[in-house]
């Protein structure tokens, strides 16, 4: 069995660094499970604060970095390389997908 087939490749991009995790699924999962993996596996940090239903978890910081509204640097969730357009506990992921948690500039809203 190819391995990519049977994990979803999970990457954090900030100040410069990339760390990249490929986390084994069993069909289809949220974010929400792929993060909470590589926080029980691997050690990653993770400060979110859970709002419950459909808005769920609400990312605040990762690895001590957190959202600073003050320069308006935000974590973003990507899937697949496209801005997800709903939350970590939502969003949901197959094996070979990759997501990706991006800390940049707060995007405009449309």
């Amino acid at each position: 069995e190819d391995k990519k087939e049977q994990t979803v490749g999970l990457v954090i991009k900030y100040l410069g660094k990339t760390l990249e995790y490929d986390v084994a699924v069993t069909g289809e999962t949220t974010v929400e499970q792929v993060l909470n993996e590589v926080v029980q596996q691997r050690g990653l940090l993770l400060e979110t604060k859970d709002f419950g239903g459909s808005m769920g978890i609400f990312v605040k910081a990762i690895n001590g970095v957190a959202n600073d509204s003050g320069s308006n640097m935000y974590w973003q969730l990507y899937v697949n390389g496209e801005l997800s357009p709903v939350g970590a506990s939502t969003a949901r992921v197959r094996p070979g997908d990759t997501v990706t948690w991006q800390y940049e500039l707060q995007h405009e809203k449309e």
